[in-house]
């Protein structure tokens, strides 16, 4: 058994439940903190905080967990061991900005690839060496359009590198606060860093048919204490 303190950034949709991931304040990297049941995903009772809040992106919270458990296509994957979560600060301080700073992605390649989903057969052939990914794009158009079942679905659609090498992704949401907004106000809207500092994660869901696709998991405005130091 284990303990890991970590600065949140998702809680997003996943099963009917939740997908939580945060880095480490120590600056080792990822971690996916994952229900006991096979597909890893979890309930409120699991993502609930000493507080009874629900942890949140920024939040920093220590998480107990039992054991590794990786997978093809998500390596950072740890099994909870059934403790509440605590509380530790919300939201982080800047001392822990360096934290996020230095996770930030630049691309233009996103976890192992250029589009909206991975081949699980190419993951089951050489495993994922990440599945989460931190970005900070110039601007994130969000807007809405029906998916194959007819339903509406939040999108997100961003660049990522510079000049002739930038690569244009466009990822389904599953940020429950983003994809509310997006689904509720149908008209599209572009976030840009110039007017407020964002951050996006992005996450290599769960096998879905033949391909894991790649989510904006998250969508995370920086309050003013740490935009003006980030």
């Amino acid at each position: 058994m284990a303990q890991f303190d970590l600065i949140c950034l998702a809680n997003s949709r996943k099963h009917g439940g939740r997908c939580v991931a945060g880095l480490r304040t120590d600056g080792a990297g990822w971690i996916r903190p994952v229900g006991r049941l096979p597909d890893g995903t979890l309930w409120p009772t699991d993502y609930s905080l000493n507080d009874y809040t629900e942890v949140g992106p920024l939040d920093v919270f220590r998480v107990g967990v039992l054991t590794p458990r990786p997978a093809a296509h998500q390596p950072e994957n740890w099994v909870i061991d059934g403790t509440t979560w605590t509380l530790l600060a919300r939201p982080m301080g800047d001392a822990l900005v360096p934290v996020l700073k230095n996770a930030v992605s630049l691309g233009p390649e996103l976890l192992r690839g250029f589009s909206d989903r991975v081949s699980y057969a190419s993951l089951q052939h050489q495993n994922a060496t990440a599945s989460l990914a931190l970005l900070a794009p110039d601007e994130l158009y969000l807007y809405q359009q029906l998916s194959y079942r007819g339903k509406p679905q939040a999108r997100g659609r961003f660049s990522l590198g510079t000049g002739g090498q930038a690569a244009l992704y466009d990822l389904a949401i599953t940020d429950p606060h983003w994809e509310n907004v997006v689904i509720q106000q149908p008209n599209p809207r572009t976030l840009r860093q110039a007017d407020d500092k964002f951050l996006v994660t992005i996450s290599l869901g769960e096998p879905f048919g033949l391909e894991c696709y790649r989510l904006i998991a998250a969508i995370i405005v920086l309050p003013p204490s740490l935009a003006a130091v980030f």
